[in-house]
């Protein structure tokens, strides 16, 4: 079953998935944690659910370091190839070893352009096993026309 935490930008999608794997306290996964800098987003770090192992998965071009490899990019942020290939790797062992639920913050434009972390959404959606996703509200059914779910539960914050 797939499990849809929606809502509009900055409103509280990432605290509720890290608030139902603390309910659950079962399965894994990655949330994404804003940084802020004054009133711009500096970046955001990948934190992984079962051990809060954290890494850098999206900076703001301003804030680019010369050794930064980025895999794609939306607007202003880039995004850590490493980072975002490590995910990858975790959740297809985690698909292997049949762990249950697992989360991930968020599918969005860049996967609804085959990019970021659509291959991996897509063995999330291949694997039968529980998941939860968060994808914002005005994205929500594009992301289900193109992935062709049909059944989920809707879990609105907004």
């Amino acid at each position: 079953m797939i499990n849809i935490v929606t809502g509009r930008i900055n409103s509280s999608k990432t605290t509720k998935i890290k608030e139902i794997y603390n309910t659950k306290k079962q399965g894994d996964g990655f949330i994404s944690i804003k940084k802020m800098h004054g009133h711009l987003v500096h970046s955001y770090t990948a934190l992984r659910l079962s051990t809060n192992d954290k890494s850098l998965l999206v900076i703001r071009d301003i804030y680019q370091e010369d050794n930064f490899s980025k895999c794609c990019q939306i607007g202003p942020y880039l995004f850590n190839d490493e980072t975002v290939k490590n995910i990858e790797r975790t959740f297809d062992h985690l698909i292997k070893e049949k762990v249950s639920p697992l989360f991930l913050d968020e599918i969005g434009l860049l996967e609804l352009d085959d990019q970021c972390f659509h291959q991996a959404f897509k063995k999330l959606l291949n694997s039968q096993l529980e998941i939860y996703v968060t994808i914002r509200k005005d994205l929500l059914e594009k992301v289900l026309r193109k992935y062709e779910i049909r059944e989920y539960n809707l879990i609105d914050v907004d």
